[in-house]
């Protein structure tokens, strides 16, 4: 029974992403050639892939990698893909692979797995670092200003409240 992991990372400055994939056998049974399969979206272009033990080959958008020995029961083996990234800024892009291998399994529920990045936000950014400050002298908390004010109005009026009570005197 053989299982996928996959995430995705920043490579380098020039916003490349490295997809890490892991495979692992589950199993008490060796598994016979693991096969990696990765349709590329169309927003990814394959650099290349490495991984010790692992013999990557491409097919227009298809990454194909094969182990090269069969996988031990509780063993596991890992390998990277490297793409460049064409997406709009703030386009997420999801990328899925799938693990098989010729010995019978028994489940196919753990087979694939999915990573997603984000387009930068702007030219210059890469992925994995922090946006451009903003030009506005107001600091951005993240939070909806709307929401606050109306909390901030509704916390004056019960405390103006409160003054009015304290003040009436009581017979």
């Amino acid at each position: 029974d053989l299982a996928i992991a996959k995430s995705a990372r920043t490579a380098d400055t020039a916003g490349n992403v490295v997809w890490d994939i892991n495979v692992s056998n589950v199993s008490d049974v060796d598994a016979a050639n693991p096969k990696v399969t990765d349709v590329l979206p169309a927003t990814l272009k394959f650099v290349k892939a490495q991984g010790d033990g692992w013999d990557c080959t491409t097919e227009g958008q298809t990454v194909i990698c094969d182990a090269d020995e069969v996988l031990k029961a509780g063993a596991s083996a890992a390998f990277s893909i490297e793409t460049s990234l064409g997406a709009e800024p703030g386009q997420v892009v999801i990328n899925k692979a799938e693990v098989s291998t010729a010995t019978a399994e028994r489940t196919l529920d753990n087979n694939t797995d999915t990573a997603e990045v984000a387009g930068a936000a702007e030219e210059s950014q890469s992925l994995g670092q922090a946006p451009a400050p903003s030009k506005s002298p107001v600091a951005f908390t993240g939070a909806n200003s709307l929401k606050i004010a109306g909390i901030a109005v509704l916390l004056m009026l019960a405390g103006g409240l409160l003054i009015t009570i304290k003040r009436k005197p009581h017979a």
